[in-house]
């Protein structure tokens, strides 16, 4: 008796989820940019000279220095030790990155689907973890399923598709 009151009440549960059919290919406006993962492994860079701000992500302040993220690309690094006339100062190449954080001196952001450390002070990587992040998704909210499975292959930005 007590078997079928528990059938009896999970049965709606087994009914309430519906078959949908496995589907191929994208409803995204944007496509995929790729990147070799041994060349995101070495494309982490503290570039002296500064970049136009263009695509604007987060912004962590730190002191007298503000980190302000460029969307797939990487952390403008600007002076502030004059809020009237901010100066930027370097640029912080780091495909794929939309999130950072600063503690103590180390810049902490994802490149792709890894976690990058950057020693603000030796102005370099110190540390990676690979695949601590899902990959990329696409800007407008839709769907992408990758079709060729390639682990070598990581997605670094979207593209609008052209039309």
């Amino acid at each position: 008796m007590k078997r079928y009151f528990l059938l009896l009440l999970a049965a709606p549960l087994l009914t309430a989820c519906p078959y949908v059919e496995p589907y191929e290919g994208s409803a995204t406006s944007y496509s995929p940019v790729y990147m070799k993962r041994s060349d995101l492994e070495q494309s982490v860079k503290y570039a002296e000279a500064p970049r136009a701000l263009r695509s604007l992500g987060k912004i962590y302040v730190k002191g007298d220095t503000i980190y302000l993220g460029e969307k797939y690309e990487g952390v403008h690094v600007i002076n502030n030790a004059d809020p009237a006339r901010p100066v930027n100062v370097a640029f912080i190449i780091i495909p794929g990155c939309v999130d950072m954080a600063v503690k103590e001196n180390i810049l902490y952001a994802d490149n792709t689907v890894d976690l990058v450390c950057v020693d603000l002070a030796q102005r370099r990587e110190v540390f990676r973890k690979r695949n601590v992040f899902p990959p990329l998704t696409p800007p407008d909210g839709g769907y992408f399923i990758r079709q060729d499975n390639n682990a070598e292959m990581v997605i670094v930005r979207w593209k609008l598709k052209s039309k």
